[in-house]
């Protein structure tokens, strides 16, 4: 049983700081950071059979990967403000 009502993995924290990294936008870093840890977030460590789901995933909602990295980011910005 998990102690945290959310779970994210460590594939979702890269794929989403990678474009902060490349613009070196660190505000964006903190803030994502600071989300993670507002909502208490479950770190799941990625073994072989769950990349293989994710990929299962990501081939089935083509446009699951976009959200993360363009529409979720602004949605963290607005959420982590209210905070």
């Amino acid at each position: 049983m998990h102690e945290s009502s959310f779970m994210t993995s460590t594939i979702v924290n890269t794929e989403y700081l990678v474009i902060p990294f490349r613009v070196q936008d660190y505000e964006k870093v903190m803030e994502f950071e600071q989300f993670k840890r507002i909502l208490n977030l479950e770190i799941i460590f990625v073994d072989n059979s769950v990349s293989t789901q994710a990929a299962r995933i990501r081939a089935k909602y083509k446009g699951i990967r976009e959200w993360i990295l363009f529409i979720l980011p602004r949605r963290l910005h607005t959420v982590v403000m209210c905070f």
